[in-house]
């Protein structure tokens, strides 16, 4: 049994998702330090054989997207980026948007589970990166805009208050 597995079993139900599968599917480069889980448990994080294993709590109805292989649920492609997304002040920017460059995942599947997720400040940015990397047909745009809402949000929930708006997203711009 690895470390993946063993941190896996030490709070169940859960999934490897966010960075950690990101860097799984070969869609970020970076080897995260720490392992990012996804769990309708309480959060909490583990020291395990000295690697940081972070549990970050979701409603059950959002706990969807994930498969097993072996002893260990991961989630796919599409659910690491939307969780990523969604729990983007916990990681950093430029590690999420890379997903994005690397167009290794199901573009239909990625905005279905961005409506599952229930989250207008997620769907802003989802539409907007896919845009921006010419993920995005007119169809899935259609749908995301009239579902994104009235407020301002950050593209970067971890960057400054300031930057350019972007008014057709409702994102400010802080990177």
């Amino acid at each position: 049994m690895d470390i993946l597995e063993i941190a896996a079993q030490l709070v169940w139900p859960s999934y490897l998702s966010m960075w950690s599968a990101l860097n799984f599917y070969g869609l970020t480069e970076q080897v995260p330090m720490t392992l990012f889980f996804i769990t309708t448990r309480r959060p909490k994080t583990i020291m395990l054989l000295g690697v940081e294993c972070v549990f970050h709590n979701i409603s059950k109805d959002r706990f969807f997207g994930y498969q097993k292989t072996n002893a260990l649920n991961i989630a796919e492609r599409e659910k690491a980026v939307i969780d990523s997304l969604y729990f983007l002040d916990k990681l950093p920017f430029d590690e999420v948007e890379k997903a994005f460059i690397f167009r290794k995942f199901d573009v239909k599947k990625l905005v279905d589970y961005g409506f599952r997720m229930r989250s207008k400040a997620l769907l802003k940015r989802l539409g907007y990166l896919m845009e921006k990397h010419r993920l995005l047909d007119k169809s899935s745009k259609f749908r995301l805009l009239k579902c994104i809402g009235e407020g301002f949000s950050l593209l970067d929930p971890k960057g400054s208050k300031k930057g350019k708006y972007n008014k057709e997203w409702m994102l400010v711009i802080n990177r």
